[in-house]
Order: structure tokens, then sequence, then C-alpha cells
């Protein structure tokens, strides 16, 4: 009698939480709500979305090459020493020079013809010493500097920059 005792309390207990726990298997869809479920688990959907969002970002890049670039480049310490026979006066020869040098160049594109216009600067300090075995000892300290502009055009060729913007837009 006591298990029969334990079965009633066992199934009394399953009712009770299923009076209070609403368990539902099955919603009430509308065509809305199933087409909402449907744009939002779509694979394909998915894919276009990122697909749009990722040739945005490729116009966005392709705009910014097209803005004027800068670059610097420094060579901070440059040696060299070299000794060699002179054979016309018998004698050996020694140079030692010391450079620093940099250039900075603004690089502009040109969208039309696919071309680059720029500006470019060279800048340095050298010093130079030299001496004949036995002789006069030269030294020679100087700035340099070369300013001067460039215009890098490509012939007989497709505009690239141009096709490659039309085709991500």
């Amino acid at each position: 009698m006591y298990t029969n005792n334990k079965k009633y309390r066992v199934f009394f207990l399953a009712i009770a939480m299923t009076l209070i726990i609403p368990v539902s298997g099955q919603i009430v869809l509308t065509i809305d709500r199933a087409l909402d479920i449907a744009t939002d688990d779509s694979p394909d959907l998915r894919r276009a979305f990122l697909n749009k969002e990722r040739y945005e970002q490729n116009i966005i890049a392709q705009q910014a090459s097209l803005k004027s670039q800068f670059s610097l480049d420094l060579n901070p310490v440059q040696y060299n020493k070299n000794r060699q026979f002179d054979s016309r006066l018998s004698q050996w020869y020694t140079n030692e020079s010391f450079r620093t040098y940099g250039t900075f160049s603004v690089d502009q594109p040109i969208l039309w013809t696919d071309g680059t216009v720029s500006l470019v600067n060279t800048f340095g300090w050298q010093d130079n010493k030299s001496q004949i075995s036995g002789g006069d000892r030269n030294s020679n300290r100087a700035f340099t500097n070369d300013l001067y502009l460039q215009l890098r055009q490509p012939i007989f060729t497709y505009n690239t920059t141009k096709l490659a913007l039309r085709e991500i837009q």
C-alpha cells in the first residue's frame, strides 16, 4: 500500500507542475512574424548583407586611395671607407665618407589618367675626407637638398583605377 501512495504522490506532483509551469510546444505564427524569422535566420540573406557591407568598405578604401599619400624615408647613418691604389701616381688613396639623408614625398594619384604626380624632396648632410699616402688630407662638409616634381603616367594600358572604382560601385 505504501508503494501505491508513492505512485499517487508522483502523479499529483506531475499534474501540479504542469499547472504551475506553462509549457507550450507551439506558437501561433502570422505571416509577418514568419517573414521576420525567415529574414533574420536566412543564410542567403545574411551572406548578401555581409557582401553589401564588404562592397561599401571597398568603395571607401578605393576612394581613400585617391587622396594624397605622404611618405618619409630616412637613412640615419651611412659610413664608407675605401682604400685603393692609384696606378698613375703609384700611391695609396684613402676616401672616408659619412652621410645622413632622407626623402620626403607627396604622391597624388590622378583618377582620369591613372597617373601619379609626386613632389619629392631629398635632403641630407655629408662629410667626406680623402688622403693620399704621404700627402695632403682634404675634407668637405656639405648639406644637400634636391627638390623636384615627377609625373608617372602609364601609356597603352587601361585605366585600372577607374575600372576598379566602377567595378566596386
